[in-house]
């Protein structure tokens, strides 16, 4: 059985964004803060054994971000997904991309369809129906749902090759596992430096510990300015995905900005949830997903996963 905690971060939970470092098992850690770095606040965290080693990890770590941003951005036209997408770049993609496209896939089946990389066709017509003051038809939400549950692209692991197959709709969106993604291969790029110990990454709430580095995070309900549960990062990372700052306004009426692809309808059933996951990318994805759930098939699912709470 999970602990309470697992029951307690689905049930409406956030990040507060307050890190405690764990003093006694770090004697020398570095901290920076960024700005605008994913277009967020950033914290980095290095346990190393200089100044001088800490800085160079910085700087890898940022260098590693900066070049992944440029194949996984869906916002910057000029990126290596969204050239694939317009069909500028051929099937022979890079590694990087060939393995977001796969992870894509990978927690589609995992959560039985409640991820979905093709929900941004369902995120159009609500986005295009706040602005017109019209609910979406329930013939279009049908159509809609069944453009979601059409595949884009076929992966071949032999070949290392990404196809999108013909007639498909192109309106994917991979933010849900990119961002996890960037965090965990900058994390391990800078472990690499000799003398780096530990790890500790936080990207707008997304945090990824790695290496000798461990952190605790602060949990809190939206509600609230207290936290309502604190836990223990070690080889691990959290994620967050909730509908209450971000959401659709139609005749007074708010609907979440989280859709379920399965329904192409706003989800309602959780304001926030958290996920503690083996990485971010897992972390990421399996939040998004679980915030589609109900909350009683996010509890089982995250009681039939081991590597989740």
């Amino acid at each position: 059985m999970r602990s309470p905690l697992s029951r307690l971060a689905l049930s409406c939970l956030l990040i507060f964004l307050a890190l405690e470092s764990d003093a006694d098992s770090r004697a020398d850690e570095f901290t920076f803060h960024h700005e605008n770095v994913l277009g967020t606040s950033a914290e980095f965290r290095f346990q190393c054994d200089s100044l001088e080693r800490a800085v160079q990890a910085e700087e890898m770590l940022l260098q590693e971000i900066d070049r992944l941003r440029g194949i996984y951005s869906t916002y910057e036209s000029d990126s290596e997904v969204r050239r694939w997408l317009a069909g500028d770049v051929d099937a022979r993609v890079s590694s990087d991309l060939f393995d977001l496209l796969a992870s894509c896939d990978r927690y589609e089946k995992l959560t039985n369809g409640a991820f979905n990389p093709r929900v941004s066709v369902a995120s159009a017509i609500w986005s295009n129906a706040a602005k017109q003051g019209i609910l979406p038809t329930e013939k279009l939400l049908r159509q809609t749902a069944a453009s979601c549950a059409r595949p884009v692209w076929t992966l071949d692991d032999s070949t290392r090759t990404a196809c999108i197959l013909p007639g498909a709709n192109r309106t994917v969106t991979v933010d849900a596992v990119a961002k996890g993604r960037v965090i965990d291969q900058a994390a391990l790029s800078a472990l690499h430096i000799d003398g780096v110990d530990g790890v500790v990454i936080n990207i707008g709430g997304d945090i990824r510990a790695a290496g000798d580095a461990a952190v605790r995070v602060w949990i809190r309900s939206p509600q609230q300015t207290t936290a309502s549960a604190t836990v223990e990062l070690r080889e691990q990372a959290i994620a967050t995905s909730g509908g209450y700052e971000r959401f659709f306004e139609i005749n007074g009426q708010r609907f979440s900005h989280i859709i379920d692809p399965r329904t192409a309808r706003p989800t309602g059933h959780s304001t926030s949830v958290s996920v503690i996951a083996p990485t971010a990318t897992a972390a990421d994805a399996v939040a998004t997903a679980l915030n589609v759930m109900s909350i009683e098939d996010a509890l089982q699912w995250c009681e039939s996963h081991d590597a989740y709470e």
